[in-house]
């Protein structure tokens, strides 16, 4: 699947900036959203569009470039098939509350089949910032 839209929201440059202040910025939570907005609303959003589930953090590690977030879709407990077209990286500063950190959006989607087959959907994306060192 391809991944049209995707970008960090007007919260996520937020928490970037109390980084650079020297708070600390852990990565929270990841879910999927069912549906999609226009393009030039995704910078906006403060949640995902038809929530559907919570999605793994498998990996998240510092490189060179940012910092490397793998995302991880599987289909344990799903009793009937969706489409998700949303990813989303939840965030927090240091003493503040959790904000949709980034959001990944496709047109298309992908289809997450019911439990009765296996099935895993890894996706990584580079946070690209020059010094990952408060990020966690």
């Amino acid at each position: 699947m391809e991944w049209n839209n995707y970008c960090v929201t007007n919260a996520g440059v937020a928490v970037l900036k109390k980084a650079i202040g020297g708070k600390k910025v852990t990565i929270t939570a990841a879910k999927s959203g069912t549906d999609t907005v226009p393009e030039s609303e995704l910078k906006e959003q403060s949640v995902l569009s038809g929530i559907m589930r919570n999605v793994t953090i498998a990996n998240a590690t510092s490189q060179p470039e940012g910092y490397r977030v793998t995302l991880r879709v599987t289909n344990t407990g799903v009793k009937s098939s969706y489409i998700f077209k949303q990813l989303g990286l939840f965030a927090t500063a240091e003493d503040e509350s959790e904000v949709l950190f980034a959001i990944l959006q496709s047109e298309n989607g992908e289809t997450v089949p019911d439990e009765s087959e296996l099935y895993t959907y890894d996706v990584s994306l580079i946070i690209a910032i020059s010094d990952t060192s408060n990020i966690t």
